[in-house]
């Protein structure tokens, strides 16, 4: 199976109270699963709500295979239903990942805290929503399968 993605952007806050190259070691942990330097992870410093300071860091991918090994480690966590609310009306797959989980080398799926979001645009053409959804279901189904 082809990789689904266009490309895949983890992103993750980095608060002051933490050591960026821990957060940057689970953003490469949760995209490939081993903390490799090949993986660069840009960071951006911004203020927050109250004047604290942070940094955005953002690993991507944009290799076929480096998006099929994210998906065949990814996809098995969810149920080929959870598509429907995963997808956006401009093709775009969102998720959100443990950052705690992912620095100690796991997956796991969130719905808040601290996280590491996951946004991916879906391989569909035409480039229409219920395509997309077409294009994750049948994704997740193969790595369910294979």
């Amino acid at each position: 199976m082809g990789a689904p993605f266009h490309y895949v952007a983890l992103t993750a806050f980095c608060y002051a109270t933490e050591v960026k190259e821990r957060v940057a070691r689970a953003l490469r942990l949760a995209a490939a699963g081993t903390d490799s330097a090949e993986m660069p992870v840009s960071q951006d410093p911004v203020e927050g709500q109250f004047g604290d300071s942070l940094t955005v860091l953002t690993l991507t991918l944009e290799t076929a295979p480096a998006i099929r090994n994210f998906c065949q480690r990814l996809f098995p966590l969810l149920l080929r239903e959870e598509a429907e609310k995963r997808v956006d009306d401009d093709c775009f797959f969102h998720l959100r990942l443990s950052k705690e989980a992912a620095y100690a080398g796991r997956l796991d799926v969130v719905s808040q805290g601290d996280v590491i979001t996951v946004k991916g645009k879906i391989r569909a053409y035409p480039a229409r929503r219920e395509n997309a959804l077409r294009v994750v279901q049948e994704a997740v189904a193969a790595y369910h399968n294979g």
